[in-house]
């Protein structure tokens, strides 16, 4: 039968699931942690950074405005055409954009070139997060696990990073971004000379030459590409919405938590953090993001509308506590974000996993794409719910 439309399978976990983690090349996996962790440092470092960038003026949340907006136009729209771009272009156009980013918010005082780097970065990681899941289709499975972990480990270095040069080592927030410009040549690094070359993509001149293929490639020659209609490509985002769904669910409740309820969790009597809380509560959630995300191939969860549950709890939980201000004690606090980020990575790693493996055929590629926008809506209903209630609460 030919492979020519997307077909979901509800079967049962097989003996795949529980692939050692060198079913692929070790050079590859390497290459897609890093294109993880470079591709989302940008955007982490800026949320971090979000009180310093905006010195008071506005509220944390329209830095993650600034972010959400353009990625979303970035993933809705990119995955119809973007398969056309060769990779090795989109990558070098996503790494200057990225460094790009840095100079403009770091070299300027102006609130409104400062957003403007805030947008460019923004489009670079939204791109480069529809090319690397989309590269991923052309490798083993075990390459989506790499790329999640480095994602999560870019949560972790990228609030680590600005915390120890600005708060730590009290360099300026000008200064701490200027010296973070080079850090994204990394990625083209990892993908121009680390990266191998895969025989299912059938784009040697885009990817070198072709090496022997792969038995577990998640798209192989037998499996011919094809150019897909648009109304077929639109009616696969109805039926993704067993993953999308509780994605979308997840990343709201997160990032209200994180943008909207965070910034008024603090705790005066304690002299500990002198007025960092919300630095610090930015690292431990990342700390949970990337756990989970790294935990792929050693736990999976099928149930992706239980994570969403769990999650939409926590917001609750936690908005009842900055209205109320009953929990006494910050440790407390780090314990629920670091839960939270616990959940945020589940629903990350394992959606992107049980697409890989349920979805078959010519869409599996803009699947894999797709699924980035829905994610990102979430988490702009968010930012603009975050922006009205950190006031109220804070009031």
């Amino acid at each position: 039968m030919s492979g020519c439309c997307c077909q979901f399978t509800c079967q049962q976990q097989k003996s795949e699931d529980s692939r050692g983690f060198f079913n692929e090349h070790p050079r590859n996996l390497i290459s897609f942690f890093i294109l993880g962790l470079v591709n989302n440092f940008a955007y982490v470092v800026f949320l971090s950074a979000a009180g310093d960038i905006l010195n008071g003026a506005l509220p944390p949340a329209v830095v993650l405005l600034a972010e959400m907006i353009p990625i979303i136009a970035a993933q809705g729209v990119a995955p119809l055409f973007i398969e056309r771009i060769p990779f090795r272009f989109r990558v070098v156009v996503i790494t200057i954009m990225a460094s790009g980013a840095f100079a403009l918010v770091g070299f300027t005082d102006l609130i409104e070139t400062k957003i403007l780097g805030i947008v460019i970065g923004s489009i670079s990681s939204g791109f480069g997060e529809i090319t690397f899941m989309a590269l991923s289709s052309f490798y083993n499975s075990d390459t989506v696990s790499a790329y999640s972990s480095g994602t999560g480990g870019a949560g972790i270095f990228g609030s680590l990073a600005y915390l120890a040069l600005n708060t730590w080592a009290h360099l300026s927030p000008s200064l701490t971004l200027k010296i973070l410009i080079p850090f994204p040549i990394l990625m083209a690094i990892a993908y121009l000379f680390i990266l191998l070359p895969s025989d299912a993509m059938k784009r040697g001149w885009i990817c070198g030459a072709q090496v022997k293929e792969d038995e577990h490639s998640l798209m192989t020659q037998d499996q011919p590409r094809r150019t897909v209609p648009m109304k077929e490509r639109l009616r696969q985002q109805i039926r993704l919405f067993q993953y999308t769904g509780p994605l979308f669910l997840v990343y709201f409740g997160e990032y209200v938590i994180s943008y909207g309820i965070a910034p008024v969790l603090l705790f005066p009597g304690d002299s500990t953090f002198n007025g960092s809380e919300y630095k610090y509560y930015s690292f431990v959630y990342q700390v949970g993001v990337f756990i989970s995300r790294s935990s792929a191939n050693f736990v999976r969860i099928r149930w992706l509308w239980l994570l969403a549950g769990l999650q939409i709890a926590n917001m609750i939980f936690l908005g009842t506590v900055a209205y109320w201000n009953y929990i006494p004690n910050i440790w407390i606090v780090f314990a629920i974000i670091l839960y939270e980020g616990l959940i945020g990575g589940a629903i990350f790693v394992n959606t992107f996993y049980r697409v890989a493996e349920e979805v078959e055929g010519d869409l599996k590629e803009f699947c894999m794409s797709s699924i980035s926008f829905w994610y990102s809506c979430g988490i702009l209903l968010a930012g603009i719910i975050g922006y009205q209630i950190t006031p109220w609460l804070a009031g």
